[in-house]
């Protein structure tokens, strides 16, 4: 059955009827894929209009100090409208912050970056990759977030420890809290023995999970393609980066992605920088910021 005109409207409200502006709106699909966000105006209104196939979608939203109650919407028909409210408890236990804020990036030419910022950076040599990510984990070290490392062969995890253990004072503590993690591309994005686009998504919004519970102040992240041999892989990769946009906007995240200049022709440089908002590479002319 192909895809259907649907709009869906409604309102954000808390327990006392309140309407919740600023509020983040997240759509998923019956398999459980990040579809769409969008934020609520100043009366928690909302609205998304988009072409799905009929089944039942979840509606979750995120806002500062509030745990959500999903929503099923059920699609029935073509050139459906929905209209609903969504309902969401106060939860001290989980102060979730949204994306107004900023936070240093520890990259001195790009300053502070607003959470859901998707960053990439283009490079030659290992140097290069180090003299960004080093100073980007140490800024998210000291302010309280939780930190990801992917590595691949380019830069090891080995080198990868070694680089932290150097720069950031008394960093074995962060490991011990398991503030810090850096992990092979093996353990992220082929566990399982394939590159999977949805299981690594869902990797990423446990790993956001992970940080509130915990405690830190969001999830500071970084990973790399340079694993991928074959046009299947990358093609991939790159909705997979499309996807992950949807899933860190508006959310307590900021992610860097690097890639090796050795390994991307015109044509994969073109792909990458449409699905990041900030470009980092000195043998493009960069940094700068993507304009959509």
């Amino acid at each position: 059955m192909s895809p259907s005109p649907v709009t869906i409207t409604g309102t954000v409200i808390d327990e006392g009827g309140e309407r919740l502006g600023e509020a983040v709106v997240r759509l998923f699909s019956p398999s459980g894929k990040a579809l769409a966000n969008v934020r609520t105006d100043r009366e928690g209104r909302f609205s998304l209009r988009l072409e799905v196939e009929p089944g039942e979608y979840r509606l979750e939203v995120l806002f500062p100090g509030f745990s959500t109650i999903p929503k099923v919407v059920e699609v029935k028909r073509e050139n459906e409208e929905k209209t609903i409210f969504l309902m969401l408890r106060h939860d001290s236990s989980r102060p979730l912050k949204i994306a107004a804020e900023k936070r240093e990036s520890g990259i001195a030419s790009l300053g502070d970056l607003p959470w859901g910022s998707h960053l990439c950076q283009f490079c030659y040599k290992k140097k290069d990759m180090l003299d960004t990510l080093v100073p980007y984990f140490k800024a998210g070290l000291v302010n309280n977030e939780l930190c990801l490392w992917v590595t691949s062969e380019f830069l090891t995890k080995e080198q990868a420890l070694m680089a932290m253990e150097k720069a950031v004072p008394g960093f074995s503590v962060y490991l011990t809290k398991a503030q810090m993690e850096i992990v092979s591309y093996r353990e992220w994005y082929l566990k399982g023995g394939r590159f999977d686009i949805q299981r690594t998504l869902e990797m990423c919004m446990e790993k956001c999970d992970q940080a509130f519970s915990n405690g830190f102040a969001g999830l500071r992240a970084s990973g790399n393609p340079y694993w991928i041999y074959n046009k299947k892989d990358w093609d991939d990769f790159v909705r997979y980066e499309e996807e992950l946009n949807k899933v860190i906007s508006g959310a307590n995240v900021l992610a860097l992605c690097t890639y090796s200049l050795k390994r991307c022709s015109a044509a994969d440089v073109f792909d990458v920088i449409k699905n990041h908002q900030f470009i980092l590479s000195e043998k493009l002319g960069c940094p700068f910021q993507r304009i959509a």
